[in-house]
């Protein structure tokens, strides 16, 4: 939400369409919405919600799938480095 927030304030719009968000883990529900609703159409992370401690996602059963399907295309790239940043977020002891 911090990035989203800094990234509209540098361009000056709430319009992010033409970025990227890079993270080290998946985004959660409402990251993924903020996301959705500021036009960003590719996310790319490390660390899958499937491989991390459940108090990163609040509804697990909303899957990153849901948001690919609902409205315009979305690209997801997940599982990159993942091995190495892991350790960050398995025990939710960050």
């Amino acid at each position: 939400m911090v990035a989203l927030t800094e990234a509209a304030k540098s361009m000056g719009t709430t319009d992010l369409s033409s970025c990227v968000m890079i993270s080290t883990l998946q985004p959660c529900e409402m990251c993924l919405s903020a996301m959705r609703f500021a036009g960003i159409k590719r996310v790319i992370f490390g660390a899958t919600q499937e491989k991390v401690a459940g108090k990163y996602f609040v509804f697990p059963n909303l899957k990153l799938g849901d948001f690919q399907v609902a409205g315009e295309p979305f690209e997801a790239i997940g599982g990159l480095f993942e091995d190495e940043l892991l350790p960050l977020y398995e025990n939710g002891d960050e």
